[in-house]
């Protein structure tokens, strides 16, 4: 029975700890990274919370890959890009972990350099995205991130729907 009551004590206090992550003026930096039908990507952002179930962030990125045909190496692919999401928070279980609805504009430069002209084609890119994010706050200030997002991009390049999953951390100030 000690034990027991040892182990719900420890979960209230984190549960407590984490309950202060989503509250109005909290200000968190993210890294993630991941899969994207161009290779992979990474990110640096910040989030803003506006209230317990709303933040607004920003996010930069940078996306990379390596085209091959017939077996040589052809192009490498690059793109520049910013998100500007919101995010709902339509559920958490225990203040633990956050499932959270995404959705804003996305603006970026994509480059494509042909290995043997040394060319670089590129493009500007704008549209919107939607997406989903998990938080499972591992302590106070720490947050494991699970996400994915679909952009649906207008102007000319490579391609005009694109979907990303990736994984990162937070950290909250």
């Amino acid at each position: 029975m000690k034990q027991i009551l040892t182990v719900f004590l420890v979960l209230i206090g984190l549960s407590a700890a984490a309950q202060v992550q989503h509250a109005k003026g909290i200000l968190s930096a993210e890294l993630d990274g991941g899969l994207s039908p161009y290779g992979y990507y990474v990110g640096a952002g910040a989030s803003y919370y506006l209230g317990r179930n709303f933040y607004v962030k920003a996010v930069a990125n940078y996306e990379y890959k390596s085209k091959t045909t017939n077996g040589g190496l052809d192009r490498v692919q690059y793109s520049y890009y910013l998100d500007v999401p919101a995010a709902f928070t339509f559920f958490s279980f225990n203040d633990l972990v956050y499932f959270n609805i995404v959705g804003g504009l996305s603006v970026g430069y994509y480059l494509e350099q042909p290995i043997e002209t040394f060319e670089l084609p590129s493009s500007f890119q704008y549209g919107g995205l939607v997406g989903g994010e998990i938080e499972v706050f591992v302590n106070s200030k720490i947050a494991i991130l699970l996400n994915t997002n679909s952009k649906y991009l207008f102007g000319k390049g490579f391609g005009d729907k694109r979907f990303y999953y990736g994984m990162g951390v937070k950290y909250s100030f």
